[in-house]
């Protein structure tokens, strides 16, 4: 079997194991032991992959644990600090990791609105900074514009 042919049986049994009891983390050691895969031999832009479909099901531990050594394999991967930023929305690691994707210029708006959204949950007003942020960058935001209608007024927290 492929590398690529073990990494599609694996997208494919974990997203089968959302719909039963078995853990996902249950299934995935099991897959890999039965394809004789260890993870640290599994490229950094795999480990990625493998993130963004743990993030599509919301296993949020997952896609941590495989981003996290993505990271370590390539430090200036900045797909891999993105995805996790997500994984971690609401943490002060989200907005670390949000932060070196704006120094590492990948996807900076959606970063700026990571950040809105990270801020926002902490009640902080850095949220209104962040949001005018991603707005100058992309003025149809669309979702940064929902959150100032629905959170902002006259340039306030509601």
């Amino acid at each position: 079997m492929s590398y690529s042919e073990k990494i599609l049986c694996i997208s494919v049994l974990l997203i089968i194991s959302c719909q039963s009891k078995t853990s996902k983390n249950e299934v995935i050691d099991s897959i890999g032991n039965k394809l004789e895969i260890k993870i640290e031999d599994i490229s950094a832009e795999k480990l990625v992959e493998m993130a963004k479909l743990s993030n599509k099901i919301s296993d949020f531990e997952s896609s941590i644990k495989y981003l996290s050594l993505a990271i370590k394999k390539n430090p200036n991967n900045p797909e891999a600090y993105y995805e996790r930023a997500y994984a971690w929305i609401g943490t002060d690691s989200s907005i670390s990791d949000y932060k070196k994707c704006i120094k590492l210029n990948f996807k900076v708006t959606d970063c700026f609105y990571g950040l809105t959204l990270n801020y926002l949950e902490k009640n902080d007003s850095l949220a209104n900074i962040f949001l005018e942020k991603t707005l100058e960058l992309d003025p149809k935001h669309r979702q940064a514009n929902v959150v100032k209608k629905v959170f902002f007024r006259n340039g306030k927290s509601s």
